[in-house]
C-alpha cells in the first residue's frame, strides 16, 4: 500500500465518512422512515374509520328509525322467488280492492348484479275497469308499503257506452 500524505489522508477519510454517512442513511434509516410513513398512513386511516363509526354511533337512533320504516320492504326470511311472489300476491290484492279486472300479469326477471344489496323486477299488467277504478288502482299501487312504482301506463277506451277502460302498465319493484 503506498505511502499517502497528509492531505490525501485527510481526502481519504473525509470520503470514506461520506460513504459511510450515505450507506447508513440508504439501508438504515430509508426503511425506518418508510415503515414509520406506511405506519403514520394506517394511523390516519384508522382515525377516520373511527370518526366514522363515532358519528354512525351518535346518529343510531335515527338509523334505527329509518329502519323501521324500511322494515317491511326487507324480508330476509324468504328466498328470492317467494319475495317476488309475494309482492305479485299484494298487486293481486291491490287490483281486488279497487275492483278491476286483472286480464294479464306477466313477469320479467332481469339480470341480477353481484354488487347489488336489492333486486328489481318488473310485472307487465293488463287491467279493465272504469277509469275512477283504474285510477284507484294506480293510486293504492303507488302509495302502497311496497316499493313500487308504475313506469309506463297506455290507457285505452274498450267501450264508449259503458266507459269502460283497458290499461297496460308496467310495475317496477325493489326488494332485498
Amino acid at each position: 500500500m503506498p505511502k499517502l500524505n497528509k492531505k490525501e489522508k485527510n481526502l481519504t477519510i473525509g470520503f470514506s465518512i461520506v460513504i459511510s454517512i450515505f450507506l447508513i442513511e440508504r439501508f438504515i434509516f430509508a426503511p425506518f422512515i418508510e415503515k414509520l410513513e406506511s405506519t403514520t398512513v394506517r394511523i390516519k386511516a384508522e382515525e377516520e374509520k373511527t370518526k366514522r363509526l363515532m358519528y354512525m354511533e351518535s346518529q343510531k337512533e335515527s338509523i334505527e328509525k329509518t329502519y323501521e320504516k324500511l322494515k317491511p320492504y326487507i324480508v330476509l326470511e324468504n328466498s328470492d322467488g317467494d319475495t317476488f311472489s309475494d309482492i305479485m300476491n299484494k298487486i293481486e290484492d291491490i287490483a281486488k280492492q279497487a275492483n278491476i279486472i286483472l286480464l294479464k300479469m306477466k313477469p320479467e326477471i332481469y339480470d341480477d348484479r353481484a354488487e347489488k344489496n336489492y333486486n328489481i323486477r318488473k310485472v307487465t299488467l293488463s287491467v279493465e275497469g272504469y277509469l275512477s277504478e283504474i285510477v284507484q288502482f294506480l293510486y293504492k299501487i303507488e302509495n302502497s308499503n311496497y316499493p313500487l312504482r308504475i313506469d309506463k301506463i297506455d290507457l285505452k277506451i274498450k267501450s264508449r257506452e259503458t266507459s269502460l277502460m283497458n290499461a297496460d302498465l308496467d310495475i317496477h319493484m325493489m326488494y332485498f
